[in-house]
């Protein structure tokens, strides 16, 4: 089995879309018949889907993320320009080089960095 979808809700779309940006991923606009529009992204065998939020109880804010990235510290800087904040900064652990970082609408993101891996 594999994870082939994921989909986020934001009050502010295209801002969330240009945070993970600053990761590498590459949104565009789409709209499937009379659905809203949202922004949506291949990340390598899955899709990332960002859709409106207009309501509190369609948040999305308790889904935590996790990405492979190149050049971890690079990538943390890159997201803390981009309204994104750092929980906890790039440092070595067992299972690699990682960091935690908020995006935001609040999601809890996990970066590991590509050679760690």
């Amino acid at each position: 089995m594999q994870l082939n979808l994921l989909v986020l809700r934001a009050r502010n779309p295209h801002a969330l879309a240009d945070f993970y940006g600053s990761l590498g991923l590459a949104f565009q606009l789409e709209k499937h018949g009379s659905g809203p529009v949202h922004l949506s992204c291949e990340t390598g065998g899955g899709l990332l889907e960002i859709y409106p939020c207009h309501e509190e109880h369609a948040s999305t804010r308790a889904v935590r993320l996790g990405f492979t990235v190149d050049d971890l510290d690079a990538r943390c800087i890159a997201v803390a320009s981009n309204n994104g904040r750092l929980l906890r900064a790039p440092h070595s652990t067992r299972w690699g080089r990682r960091a935690t970082i908020e995006d935001p609408e609040g999601h809890t993101v996990d970066l590991v960095e590509a050679d760690a891996v």
